[in-house]
């Protein structure tokens, strides 16, 4: 009696693997989520570094262009972010962090540490640097289709919302183009940055995703009328945003507005495990996801096809500079012209 009260905090990313007592009324009964900082959290996380942290700034560093940029990191993340940025700008000789420091170590956190002494032959460089223009080729033509798609579906609502996402926004959707490896495996990258955190996925946009995950491999067959391992890592990320397209989410009218898949941990990775269901729902499942991905691989066929001396032009100056990006980049993509099935496909998965 009089001891004063004690509260006790703990932390955990399996709380599905907590003993059931410790969370029995009485005991852990305030249960706190921490998900990810939006974009407001992130700027106030990267101002606290930036006061109080020790890392002398530039006059000129725009946080807020990091804090946009940086969909999904987590305070850790932003923490390392510019303990890398800071790191950059003792190499170099600098006495404060500028923007280039920390768009490097942007990138760094994004595809990997930049790895220039690495060699590449004239083929292999060659093919890597269309495959990488073809990303950004039809990832600038779905863009273009999305805005007239949101635009017609949205109308006026959409254009007063879409007002506040024009700080930091590319017309593409892409912001840089390199061949240069970064990383363990990728010999080159197209970096797509978000425009704004996304909460929900619509289906348009992850059709819209795949077709630009097949944009590399679409390319490859465009120019060279052949295939390289490139692109596994592509088909791998396409085949599983199918997947969870019909599985989990619902999008297709053959297999209906069901679950196929059981929700598991959304900590640590935890994956889903799948329904009963008979031979006939399995087969319409498999269909549905062959059909996305064939049609998104069609969509990005066509576009670079249509658009193929525009990607000569873009992979040929990517070969001389190795990395585009900015304003230079933009220019280049806004001639993209869209294929007449590009809008039938994102809107309803087939051509």
């Amino acid at each position: 009696k009089g001891a004063p009260p004690v509260i006790v905090v703990g932390a955990t990313n399996r709380p599905e693997s907590l003993d059931p007592a410790l969370r029995r009324p009485g005991r852990f009964d305030r249960t706190v989520a921490v998900p990810p900082p939006d974009r407001r959290g992130r700027l106030e996380i990267l101002g606290v570094h930036a006061r109080g942290g020790g890392i002398r700034f530039a006059g000129e560093v725009e946080l807020s262009k990091i804090a946009a940029q940086a969909a999904g990191f987590t305070g850790a993340s932003l923490a390392g972010l510019l303990n890398d940025a800071a790191l950059l700008a003792a190499r170099e000789g600098e006495t404060a962090v500028g923007n280039e420091q920390l768009e490097e170590a942007f990138e760094r956190q994004a595809a990997g540490i930049e790895r220039p002494s690495y060699l590449v032959n004239k083929k292999e460089r060659t093919v890597v640097a269309f495959h990488e223009v073809g990303h950004a080729l039809v990832r600038a033509c779905t863009a273009k289709v999305i805005a007239e798609l949101d635009e017609i579906a949205m109308g006026d609502l959409f254009a007063k919302s879409a007002t506040e996402t024009e700080e930091n926004k590319s017309p593409s959707g892409v912001s840089k183009i390199s061949i240069i490896p970064r990383g363990d495996a990728a010999l080159g990258y197209t970096l797509s940055l978000p425009e704004e955190d996304r909460n929900l996925l619509g289906e348009v946009d992850l059709r819209a995703d795949i077709a630009v995950l097949l944009g590399g491999r679409a390319a490859e067959r465009v120019t060279f009328g052949r295939l390289t391992s490139g692109a596994s890592d592509d088909l791998q990320r396409a085949t599983n945003i199918a997947e969870s397209m019909i599985m989990s989410l619902g999008m297709d009218s053959s297999v209906g507005p069901r679950a196929l898949d059981v929700a598991g941990s959304r900590y640590l990775g935890g994956g889903n495990s799948r329904r009963n269901y008979g031979e006939l729902v399995s087969e319409k499942a498999d269909k549905a996801v062959d059909s996305i991905l064939v049609s998104a691989e069609e969509v990005a066929i066509q576009t670079l096809s249509r658009n193929k001396a525009l990607m000569q032009d873009i992979a040929s100056r990517l070969l001389q500079e190795e990395v585009i990006g900015g304003d230079v980049l933009d220019e280049m993509l806004v001639k993209v012209e869209p294929p007449s099935l590009m809008k039938k496909f994102l809107s309803s998965g087939r051509n």
